[in-house]
């Protein structure tokens, strides 16, 4: 008898940790899924590329509702439309730019978790950030180098084969400069996505932005990027060398202190300030050895001087237009 209860109390036992065990991995498993913002991404390059030319138009106006944003634009019932697309799939260029764009990111699962778990931060911080949808495309045109992400009545274009640059600069010599090709790598992707959907959220009068403007937007966008990818890189985040992060970081209080000394801050001429905002191997004015796009970064240590000085929110910094109140709230001192 006492044999009998003893198993049977060993039974009950081992009955309740192995619910114990099961509710505990639900919990986890749940926890570790709530919050995280869902993403997924549609691929237009792959419906155009991989559908048979007599069947593109099909295609198109079966997916419409899909592909249905004011950034791709899609018009399968436009004669000229239609033309000029059947010429851009098959030229043989470009279906040599999918073919190596596709080798390198035919899947991007690992991409929508990252961008997931950036934004499921991000929309906590600011439930007005919400984008709905995602694409990737090919583009082939790489004239403009700065514009690999896209973001409009929050859709988001990806060009995907913007990030495929140092293969595309060793296999074809497409002539692109270095220093615009060492920014189009796949570790850059989560954070130019980031980025982009802040600065489509950040308040800019662009018709009479002032340097200070600028820099404090630009501020925003990446304050608001590590905050949403906590493990950012440096060198990733303000798009860096090593040597050109360690120049700007050493450099910081004699750049800002030149942008006082030439009366550049409330400037609007953007002839006269555009040299510390370009993509460029350097700062021209600062000379060989410098690190470009310096607004940015100090832009970025004012901002993060406010956040702190004001205990403010993600949510009350983007839209806040006035700059000149963020620099002053901030005491930023380099």
């Amino acid at each position: 008898m006492l044999q009998s209860e003893h198993k049977n109390g060993g039974i009950q036992v081992w009955l309740t940790i192995c619910l114990l065990m099961i509710v505990v991995s639900f919990s986890t498993t749940s926890c570790g899924r709530k919050g995280h913002y869902p993403v997924e991404i549609h691929r237009f390059e792959q419906l155009l590329f991989k559908t048979d030319e007599a069947n593109l138009h099909h295609a198109l106006k079966q997916h419409r509702k899909e592909y249905d944003s004011r950034l791709l634009n899609v018009m399968p019932d436009d004669e000229l439309y239609m033309q000029e697309l059947y010429g851009f799939v098959s030229d043989e260029q470009m279906q040599d730019v999918y073919r190596l764009t596709d080798s390198m990111y035919h899947d991007l699962s690992w991409l929508e978790f990252d961008l997931g778990r950036a934004l499921s931060i991000l929309h906590e911080k600011d439930s007005s950030i919400a984008p709905k949808r995602f694409y990737t495309m090919v583009t082939g045109d790489y004239s403009n180098y700065d514009r690999r992400v896209f973001c409009y009545d929050d859709d988001v274009v990806i060009s995907i084969d913007h990030y495929i640059l140092p293969q595309l600069q060793r296999e074809r010599n497409y002539g692109i400069p270095n220093y615009i090709v060492n920014l189009c790598r796949k570790e850059y992707i989560v954070s130019d996505c980031i980025a982009e959907i802040v600065r489509a959220h950040t308040s800019v009068d662009e018709e009479n932005m002032t340097m200070l403007d600028y820099m404090i937007a630009e501020g925003k966008a990446l304050y608001t990027t590590s905050v949403a990818i906590p493990d950012v890189e440096d060198t990733i985040l303000f798009r860096y060398t090593l040597s050109q992060l360690k120049w700007m970081k050493e450099s910081e209080g004699s750049v800002w202190a030149w942008f006082i000394q030439n009366n550049l801050l409330f400037s609007t001429d953007w002839f006269q300030f555009h040299n510390f905002v370009d993509d460029a191997p350097k700062t021209n004015s600062f000379g060989e050895g410098s690190a470009p796009r310096t607004t940015g970064y100090i832009g970025y240590k004012i901002v993060e001087a406010y956040m702190k000085n004001t205990k403010s929110s993600i949510s009350d910094l983007l839209p806040e237009p006035d700059s000149r109140a963020i620099l002053q709230k901030s005491s930023y001192r380099p």
